[in-house]
Order: structure tokens, then C-alpha cells, then sequence
């Protein structure tokens, strides 16, 4: 189950710079529908739909972008 894309809150200039060297920011906490948890969400930058927001998945805290699997 994926939730629906969120529309990117405006970035601090520390977050904006902390998104530019690590790839990603946190940005606060989201859950789902039918989620029985809050998970942390993360700003990160896809090559197709520029800053994007995601919640980390599996093991490894891959972080995907929730518009490029709309459009699979």
C-alpha cells in the first residue's frame, strides 16, 4: 500500500543545504491510511520530478519516488 504524493512543504536554507549534500531531508512525519504507525518523511531529488516527499522502505531505507510509480 503506497500513500498519496504530498505536496513539498517550502525548505529553511539548512534543509535546502542539507538536501544538496546528503541527497535527503527530513522533513517531518507521515501515515497513511490504515497505517498503525507514523513513519519519518523525507525530502529527496528525482531525476524526473525534481524534490519529491517519501517515507523510507525496507531494510536499507530506500528512499522511491511516489510519481514515478504512479506512472509505471
Amino acid at each position: 500500500m503506497t500513500a498519496p504524493p504530498l505536496e513539498v512543504p517550502p525548505l529553511s536554507l539548512v534543509q535546502r543545504l542539507v538536501l544538496r549534500i546528503r541527497g535527503r531531508v527530513k522533513i517531518g512525519w507521515v501515515r497513511g491510511p490504515g497505517w498503525s504507525a507514523w513513519l519519518p518523511a523525507y525530502a529527496h531529488v528525482c531525476g524526473r520530478h525534481g524534490v519529491v516527499i517519501d517515507y523510507e522502505h525496507g531494510y536499507g531505507g530506500r528512499l522511491v519516488c511516489p510519481l514515478c510509480l504512479e506512472e509505471d
